[in-house]
């Protein structure tokens, strides 16, 4: 599950630094991901956002 998630968030980095009229320089990204799994929940961040 580790290796999925890491894997996401790379792609998602690498989708925000294709955006050509966006200034990567001046832009962050934080993301926050929430997997049901059975009865149980896997949450992961990104960046300096959380969850509870």
């Amino acid at each position: 599950m580790k290796e999925a998630i890491l894997g996401a968030f790379k792609v998602m980095d690498e989708e925000v630094k294709l955006q050509e009229n966006l200034d990567c320089s001046c832009s962050g990204t934080t993301a926050v991901v929430v997997i049901r799994q059975g009865e149980g929940l896997v949450i992961a961040n990104l960046g300096d956002s959380r969850a509870i």
